[in-house]
């Protein structure tokens, strides 16, 4: 059942359940971002604020965690960064290890192989990684000739590598209790909470930048103000609309219509952006790019719209699809149906992360040519970017949640269990519509990371639930098709 968006904000609100779980989600995500503020022990707090000092600007709390974050001082400063890569580098990998493709295109098990995977890469990569920090903190050159290690050496690089690493293992541990007793994805609010205190920061700055009275910190051009304004609702509507547009493919049993699988425009999430931008760091196309600006969003534009449809290969499988609706003894109308409807959906995801990218660009070319101080102005850091869709994204994401929470309320059933955790979306659409045609009620629970994550990781689930007195006759039902030999 779909309810509206007022209907679900209030009923967030006035339900003592929904509260608890909001506020257990808040909590987690503000202690995460205080959390950051704690420095990696062996660190000189006071040669910090030196350093600090000695840039010229005030140690303020704000500023003081993000100098803790981006000087990688913080025993927090690896945040999700190990976990994300290790889910992108398996699906890249999956590409050439055939039966790494079979976990990430299988059922249930499968899923349950690609975690194992995923958390044994993550633990790797931090300790790389942090090993890797730990020698960068030792070098005094980083922070103007400051040392802000007390003991260099040995002992600081164990520390650094069991702390730094022992907080990704808490992260991860977070996002995964607010799955469970708070709303949303808890990966993608652990993801996203840095963009809080961006928003902070943003605010104080848009604020200086209208009603300054020094030239040098205020928007000069009387067009860049609205037009900003302009690009940030325009960025927060697309990323709405696109979100709910999907496309959908009818699902046919003994001819007759039983449901729709949903394909939504979020498949593969920012990743052709992320790729196209490697570009800018290889030495030749970054002076190309700087000598010729069309011929830089002719890159841009070609690079986002094909690296859309190459990895849309990745993640999805429309032969593996097909088999299995019909596995599940479902039809859909002509073979190449799936395919089609998949085309048009990359269309339409292709042609948004284009303007996302592109709109905030040509704003910076304007506010380059009519701002004081061209690139270095303040107007130039108030351009609203990708991240701003991401958000919203996440929020959009969560609403789907309280609507599955608040149509389990209001169902005849008041008991309901977990059978099932499904990959993706349509795998989950297509075993709740089986558990239909056995009389079966089900409703589905979605975790995902729209705009943020391509589909397929171990981010994205989708926990199918039953009445709990057919909890154990619903998985039978299910596994008995994905494993026939059961």
């Amino acid at each position: 059942m779909k309810h509206s968006f007022t209907e679900l904000v209030q009923w967030l609100i006035k339900d003592v359940e929904m509260r608890k779980r909001l506020i257990f989600t808040v909590a987690v995500v503000a202690l995460l971002r205080l959390a950051f503020m704690i420095p990696i022990p062996g660190i000189d707090l006071s040669r910090v604020e030196m350093f600090m000092r000695g840039i010229g600007d005030k140690p303020s709390p704000i500023f003081q965690y993000n100098v803790l974050k981006s000087a990688r001082i913080s025993i927090f400063s690896l945040g999700m960064m190990t976990f994300v890569s290790s889910c992108l580098l398996l699906q890249l990998a999956s590409v050439v290890m055939p039966l790494l493709r079979g976990y990430l295109m299988g059922d249930e098990k499968g899923r349950a192989k690609i975690v194992q995977y995923t958390y044994a890469l993550t633990l790797a990569l931090s300790v790389i990684q942090s090993f890797i920090i730990s020698l960068w903190l030792q070098n005094p050159n980083r922070f103007g000739g400051i040392s802000i290690v007390s003991n260099p050496g040995m002992v600081f690089q164990i520390t650094c590598v069991l702390t730094m690493t022992s907080a990704v293992v808490l992260i991860i541990f977070l996002a995964e209790m607010i799955n469970r007793r708070g709303i949303g994805n808890g990966y993608a609010w652990v993801i996203i909470s840095p963009l809080f205190i961006d928003f902070i920061v943003y605010c104080q700055r848009f604020s200086t930048a209208l009603m300054s009275s020094e030239p040098a910190n205020r928007i000069s051009s009387p067009g860049t103000a609205p037009l900003i304004i302009l690009l940030t609702a325009m960025l927060i509507y697309g990323a709405y609309y696109f979100y709910n547009k999907k496309t959908t493919v009818k699902i046919n049993r003994n001819n007759a219509e039983v449901g729709t699988l949903n394909f939504r425009p979020t498949m593969v999430g920012r990743e052709a952006i992320s790729y196209t931008k490697i570009a800018f760091i290889i030495p030749f196309c970054s002076t190309l790019f700087d000598k010729s600006y069309i011929s830089y969003l002719v890159y841009v534009i070609a690079a986002i719209f094909w690296l859309t449809f190459l990895y849309s290969r990745v993640v999805f499988d429309s032969n593996r699809m097909a088999g299995q609706i019909r596995q599940f003894g479902f039809s859909i109308e002509g073979t190449d149906l799936l395919k089609q409807r998949m085309n048009e959906n990359l269309k339409i995801a292709a042609l948004f992360l284009i303007a996302a990218f592109v709109l905030p660009d040509l704003l910076e070319e304007y506010v380059g040519v009519n701002e004081i101080g061209g690139k270095s102005s303040i107007a130039f850091g108030l351009i609203p970017h990708f991240s701003i869709i991401v958000f919203i994204g996440v929020l959009l994401d969560t609403l789907s949640q309280v609507n599955f929470f608040k149509s389990k309320q209001e169902s005849s059933e008041k008991d309901w269990g977990v059978c099932y955790t499904a990959f993706t979306e349509p795998e989950a659409e297509i075993k709740t519509m089986y558990l239909k045609t056995h009389g079966i009620k089900s409703l589905i629970e979605p975790f995902r990371f729209s705009w943020g994550m391509p589909i397929r990781t171990m981010i994205d689930q989708y926990r199918i639930y039953t009445p709990s007195d057919k909890i154990s006759e619903a998985r039978n039902l299910i596994l008995k098709v994905d494993n026939p030999t059961i």
